[in-house]
This record gives structure tokens, sequence and C-alpha cells, in this order.
């Protein structure tokens, strides 16, 4: 747990070489006058060795260190005590080297080729597709039924569980390319507000994404020129949230209830009174049965949910279902606001280094540490959703309006101060 602490957290004081030259000269330090003999210090630095090469060897060992490690292994076989670490890391080294080789022997015998790479929307939205001799691409508009059912008929005919599920599938992506290097970046810039061209990391594609969905949420349900469709996509948003929740999605959860809360849609006085008068999506025939269970539900259920996510007490609701979650080991995607805050506060409270400017304030470091530890246990622990890129077409080929958009649209569906009509 140490160990993984703060090697989650050395980027932020040091780089990978010269954290092993460090490490490497502690070590000589406790030599003793017996060959044969090794000091416990020396155990605990080639412990700590180990559980670095276990964790990031790809990523953090250039061909210097890999040197490195190779003539530390030669070292530690000749002591007894030592040849555990030899054991545990000459496969890295020899697994590398077999690699190297098998290139090597394929570059000569082909051809150098070039796969041109593909983004993950044009993998989603696009299938190539070649029958009887023809070429083209299939589109959304392929794929639509002959009746040409609008963007809202389809996507309320889909099932919420099924949507929930692809929601996830997108989020899991993300999550699963967030190193902790990522986060700690994103602390650094967001602390000295610095500007300029900055490379895309994945915690800014996290922050897109979620930015996406929330705006994605308020458009479709502008989209409806009626109080009663606009309840129905509120009422089917719902719906998706709850799914989302049994899902423990807590990412895109939040991004849902952020668009179905937002002022534009909050404000909506007519829409609103459409959904609590009935479920909009029962057919009109199970409404005189149904109406009035499937309206609390609904309402019921969005209160529970914005009660759950809700920032009061820092997350407490929230914090508590995760660490439940957490507990059962299920699959799970957190909500990675809460923890671009918690490193954050972390970072703004507490010094770097301690007074004497020199020693690293490893209390700060275990802090950040346990929360980088907690988006490694879930990356370890993600869903496993068999894609559809129907679904996955008409979300990503959805438009979504600009805060200011939406807002300007919500005046116009419902304007202020307007004299009450009876709903249609």
């Amino acid at each position: 747990m140490f160990s993984n602490a703060l090697l989650a957290t050395s980027a932020k004081y040091t780089t990978p070489s010269t954290l092993l030259d460090t490490l490497l000269d502690l070590y000589d330090e406790f030599d003793t006058e017996d060959s044969e003999i090794a000091h416990p210090m020396q155990l605990r630095i080639l412990s700590f060795i180990c559980t670095w090469v276990s964790t990031s060897f790809e990523r953090d060992f250039d061909d210097k260190m890999k040197t490195t490690l190779a003539l530390l292994c030669s070292v530690a076989e000749s002591v007894e005590p030592l040849t555990a670490f030899s054991v545990h890391v000459r496969p890295y080294l020899i697994s590398l080297s077999d690699n190297d080789h098998r290139q090597s022997s394929l570059q000569e015998q082909k051809p150098k080729l070039i796969t041109p790479s593909k983004e993950e929307r044009e993998d989603t939205l696009v299938e190539r597709r070649s029958h009887n001799g023809s070429r083209g691409s299939l589109f959304l508009s392929d794929l639509l039924p002959k009746k040409q059912k609008t963007w809202c008929e389809l996507f309320l005919d889909l099932d919420s569980a099924a949507i929930a599920k692809q929601l996830t599938l997108l989020d899991s992506r993300i999550l699963r390319s967030i190193e902790a290097q990522d986060m700690l970046a994103h602390v650094k810039l967001t602390k000295s507000e610095s500007s300029g061209d900055q490379l895309v990391s994945a915690v800014d594609t996290n922050i897109g994404h979620f930015n996406f969905i929330s705006a994605w949420v308020v458009t479709r349900v502008l989209m409806g020129k009626k109080p009663k469709s606009r309840a129905k996509m509120i009422f089917k948003f719902v719906e998706v949230a709850q799914e989302l929740r049994r899902l423990n999605n807590f990412n895109t959860l939040m991004a849902v209830l952020s668009g179905l809360t937002s002022t534009p849609i909050h404000r909506l006085k007519q829409t609103q009174s459409v959904l609590q008068l009935a479920n909009p999506l029962q057919h009109q025939q199970q409404q005189h049965e149904k109406s009035d269970a499937e309206q609390q539900r609904c309402i019921q259920t969005l209160r529970d949910l914005s009660n759950l996510m809700s920032p009061d007490k820092s997350f407490a609701n929230y914090r508590s279902a995760l660490k439940s979650v957490a507990e059962s080991g299920e699959p799970c995607i957190p909500y990675l606001g809460v923890m671009y805050r918690d490193l954050i506060y972390i970072e703004e409270g507490n010094k770097d280094f301690l007074a004497d400017g020199v020693s690293v304030n490893v209390a700060k470091a275990l802090m950040m540490g346990d929360v980088l530890l907690t988006l490694q246990y879930f990356q370890s622990r993600l869903h496993q959703i068999k894609r559809d890129p129907y679904i996955l077409g008409l979300i990503l080929e959805s438009t979504a309006l600009s805060s200011e958009q939406s807002y300007h649209l919500s005046l116009e569906l419902e304007p202020r101060q307007q004299i009450s009509q009876p709903v249609i």
C-alpha cells in the first residue's frame, strides 16, 4: 500500500530515472562488509523496485534503466537473500528481449505496413460493408426503418438498460485510459491556472465527455416542441439514470442528473406539470391504472438519485455508496469530479516539502496516493459490455447545444411570465 501510494505520486516530485538512481545510491549506503549478507534496508529498496516493475515497467523504464535493472539482477543473484529480486525482475527483461528480437525478425522478413488509425467516433458511427462487389459505408440513415421515425421516437423505443450499458461502455474506455500522471498534471494545471497550448490528456477527454452527455440530455429534452413531448424525454432519461445507478456508473449518472436539473429544464413549468400528472410513456389505456404510481415512482427516483449525488457534506451519500460498491467488488465507474476535487484540496492545503525545503512531505504524498489508488482499483474492475453500433450512433451523432443556446431555446419554448394555457 505504502509503495503503491508513493509510486502513484512520484511523477509529481521526480523523473523515473532520477528515482531509480536515488534508490540505488541509498542501496549502496547500506552495503555490508560481508557480501553474502543483505541489510534490511536493501531488502526494502529491492521490494519497492519489484513493486515498481510490476506496475509500471513498460511506461517508466527506458533502455538505460532496463540495463541498470539487468546489472542489479546480476548482483542480486550472488547474494542468497536477494535472489528473489532477480527471480521477479528477470522475466520482464527476458520478455522484452524476446519481443524485440521477434519484431526485428519480422521487419527483416516483411515490408513495413502502416495501418491508418481511426478515431473512436468514426469506428462507432461507420460500419464497413461489402456485398455484391459494392463499396460504401453504413451510416445511421441506413439503419433507420423505412417509416423514417424521428430521432426521439427511435430513442424512446430503446430499452433504457441498453442505453445505460452503451453509455457505460463509452465511460469505461475513457476511465481505462486515465493514468496517475494525467490526474497529477490536471491538478498542477488547475493550481497554476496557466494558459496556452496544452496537450489534451485523458482527464480532458473525460471532462469533455461528461459535459457532452450533460448538454446532450438538455438538448434532447428541448427538442420536443410540446410540453408532453419534453416530459416523455425527461421520463426516459430518469429511467436511464436509474439503470446507470444499477450499473454503478456514477460518472455518467452525475452527467445525466446535471442535465435534468439544469436551469433550461428546471424552469419549464408546463413541462414539469405534465410530468407530475402521469407517466407520459404509458399508453393511454394504461394511464388510469398506473398513472399515479408511475408518476410517484418517476419523481421519487429523480429525488433519490439527486440526493445520492448531492454535494452536501462533501458528497457524503455518494462516498458511502462508493465504499459499499468497493467492498462488494462489483464493476464501478466512480464520479471523477470528486477525485479531481479531493486532489486539488490536498494540493492546495499541503506543501510539497517540509520546513527544511528538502524533505518530501510524505503525508501529502500518501493522501494523494490514496485517491489515485482508489482510481486504479476501479480501473481493474470495469464492466464487460458488448458494443452496440446502433445505440452508440444515436448517442454520438446527436447535436449538443451550448449552455447559452439551451437557455435561449428554453425561453422560446416557454417564455417568462407567460399566461397559463391548457396543456395539449
